[in-house]
């Protein structure tokens, strides 16, 4: 690399160090909504409600915003319980305690290990875990608030011990081999339901039990005799009863932990059980509920991939309640005028934003059998979803998903003017009318490595032959592959001109519609996900190392990631002057990192009211010429580039100290020159009128 281009990246790390702002976000930030994560549990201890997933979270605002409790990091947290002015959090293996409101924590010494999957209640002064195994299902209990635990006298028969609750003095056990209740705090146990194999979970309302299990709920006045009330229930994880005013249960909620089968998610029951509705607001077709939490006004369920949902109606309606818990992993990321659209990986749900992030609509999932999203695009009001075996497409108003085209694995989506084209490994689409039929385009032959589009101008790149058309894809001229090979290549472009970055080779540029490239650099760019491309400003998202950027058309590259910990970055897209990414965390490759956005050009900037002494430029504001004035340790000239506010470079050359330099070419707008010598950098901007 040339001392020029060393200098200008130097050049723009000092100005980024400088810190002034210009009315841009100085680093990345994580978006409000959507999130994401695990919630296993959720109480309340005085003004604090906690909730346990990958961290614990606490709230003093009722549940609409949240901090991770840093003095909490000993793993996921299962379980939550208050008892005595005691907070007690379970994780995978341990259970500890906190008398100070989780300032500090105790680790209890529980004779046996803890697989995860424990449950803790209390009756009186009695506390109660099981410890989750399955062929030795014990039961254990403490009087001194976990200091000592002893084994329950006389336990259950061998089984899987799924939950502990109790209702009234009494606490029953649901395990594998039916329902044991204790009249003694846990001491001594007996058979309440014997043929309830595998029940889940149990309530007591309006003087009637009822109990959960795979594919089955039921209901019993007595616990001797059960009736079926519906027999297509996914695995149950709780059934809470709420009641009206008058004490008498009102309604019935519950949740389910499971995707396969359907249904799934969070169901209500307002006659005691007999029948159950779906919360459709909620279940999105393989919703996982893991909790609820009820206080006098509200209610908030822990989810798999929603994190946590809030309801001010009795769970008529529900809305995210997550400021403060961002983990959902987002895979893909794709914007078209005011919309933004991100898809999340493990649900396969599609989301959608019109306020450039500030509020996301869930757009449902476009289908159960397919195993990811493998490319988003978006033209005007229109989602496309390209997957392993079909592209979907839907407008953001519409309700229903529809196949668009039925073909094997979508490998790019690209909308450009009135075409809509589709590229596959073997094939080339294009639609005219939105994506309603489809026309093959005839290329030529070989594997589709990449494909670029701009108007009518096409370009396509196999391992033999880079296929150029200017006609939207009637006709066709090729050459041969003297450019691209390896495993890894992603390609965008600004207007005509044609950028791939190809890992570990470097960035190749064509400015003529991909007919003759050059290679701008051969910076090793390691497992590159995303590359765009806006009047000289390059950025590349990559697995390795976050997000990266050339302002110098893709010569020399500087990171890009302040306030970006340790992320993997699979998806990069640009609205207006903003850039959303999306990714997950490097050490822990299931955390996503929700959906983030910084400016897409540097903060930090003089503007025209800074006055570097070192650096004068006269007329400021010019018309046709600037002279510059600079402080400068030799005598032969240095060089200058000018760049706008955006960080794009506009001009270049030598200059010594007092001379001139014509700017009538230069739009009226204000501008940042940067002198380079040997020993300094100075900087200063002007105006042009």
């Amino acid at each position: 690399m040339t001392r020029f281009f060393f200098l200008k990246t130097l050049t723009i790390s000092l100005l980024l160090s400088i810190g002034i702002a210009i009315g841009v976000h100085a680093q990345w930030e994580q978006l409000e909504e959507p999130y994401g994560g695990e919630i296993f549990a959720i109480v309340q201890m005085d003004n604090t409600i906690y909730a346990g997933g990958n961290h614990l979270f606490t709230s003093t605002d009722n549940g609409r915003s949240w901090q991770v409790l840093t003095t909490f990091e000993k793993g996921n947290v299962f379980n939550l319980l208050v008892f005595n002015d005691y907070l007690f959090a379970g994780t995978s293996s341990d259970l500890y305690r906190s008398a100070d409101a989780g300032e500090t924590w105790l680790k209890l010494n529980i004779p046996a290990s803890l697989d995860g999957l424990n449950q803790i209640c209390r009756v009186n002064n009695t506390l109660i875990m099981n410890t989750g195994h399955a062929q030795t299902p014990e039961i254990y209990l403490s009087e001194d608030n976990g200091d000592s635990w002893n084994l329950s006298e006389q336990e259950p028969e061998d089984g899987f011990i799924r939950s502990v609750t109790s209702i009234g003095q009494i606490v029953y056990a649901c395990g594998d081999f039916g329902i044991y209740r204790s009249t003694d705090e846990g001491h001594h146990w007996e058979v309440f339901a014997k043929d309830l194999h595998f029940t889940e979970t149990l309530t007591y309302a309006n003087n009637t039990f009822i109990a959960a299990r795979w594919r089955g709920c039921y209901r019993s006045a007595d616990g001797v005799t059960w009736d079926t009330v519906w027999n297509e229930l996914n695995i149950p994880s709780f059934i809470l009863p709420l009641d009206s005013v008058s004490g008498k249960v009102q309604r019935l909620i519950l949740g389910t932990t499971t995707s396969i089968p359907d249904p799934g998610g969070l169901f209500y029951s307002d006659d005691n059980g007999l029948t159950w509705s779906s919360f459709q607001n909620v279940n999105k077709g393989n919703a996982k509920i893991y909790c609820i939490f009820k206080s006098d006004d509200f209610l908030l369920t822990g989810t798999c991939s929603d994190a946590i949902l809030r309801s001010d109606s009795m769970g008529n309606n529900w809305s995210v309640s997550n400021t403060g818990i961002k983990n959902r992993r987002f895979y893909k990321v794709a914007s078209g005028g005011d919309l933004l659209v991100a898809s999340e990986i493990n649900e396969r749900a599609i989301f959608s934003s019109g306020d450039h992030g500030k509020t996301w609509q869930f757009q449902g999932i476009p289908s159960n059998d397919f195993e990811y999203v493998t490319c988003l695009s978006v033209k005007e009001d229109w989602i496309f979803v390209g997957t392993i075996d079909k592209l979907y497409r839907k407008k953001v108003s519409d309700t229903v998903w529809s196949i668009c085209l039925d073909t094997n694995y979508i490998r790019k989506v690209i909308n450009t003017g009135q075409f809509v084209f589709v590229a596959t490994p073997y094939s080339l689409y294009r639609s005219e009318d939105d994506g309603t039929t489809w026309k093959t385009v005839d290329f030529g032959d070989g594997i589709i490595w990449e494909f670029l589009a701009y108007d009518s101008i096409l370009c396509v790149i196999t391992g033999q032959k880079v296929y150029n058309s200017t006609d939207a894809g009637i006709s066709f001229n090729s050459t041969a592959n003297l450019y691209f090979g390896g495993d890894y290549r992603v390609s965008s472009n600004y207007e005509n001109i044609f950028y791939v970055a190809q890992g570990p080779t470097g960035v190749f540029r064509s400015v003529d519609g991909g007919v003759v490239w050059e290679q701008m650099c051969d910076t090793a760019i390691w497992f590159p996900t995303e590359v765009l491309a806006n009047t000289g400003t390059i950025f590349i998202s990559t697995e390795m190392d976050g997000v990266i950027r050339s302002l110098d058309n893709g010569h020399t590259w500087c990171s890009y990631n302040d306030g970006m910990t340790a992320i993997s970055t699979m998806g990069l897209t640009l609205m207006g002057d903003t850039l959303f990414a999306v990714g997950y965390d490097k050490i822990n490759s299931g955390a996503g990192c929700g959906v983030m956005k910084r400016s897409a050009y540097p903060a930090g900037i003089p503007t025209a009211n800074d006055h570097n002494p070192d650096c004068i430029v006269f007329p400021n504001p010019a018309r046709n010429i600037i002279t510059v004035r600079y402080s400068i340790h030799r005598y032969s000239k240095a060089q200058y580039a000018i760049y706008s506010l955006s960080g794009n470079l506009l001009k270049s050359g030598h200059i010594g100290t007092n001379e001139s330099i014509y700017v009538n070419d230069l739009s009226p707008g204000n501008y940042i020159i940067t002198i380079f010598d040997s020993n300094k950098i100075n900087s200063a901007p002007f105006t042009v009128m």
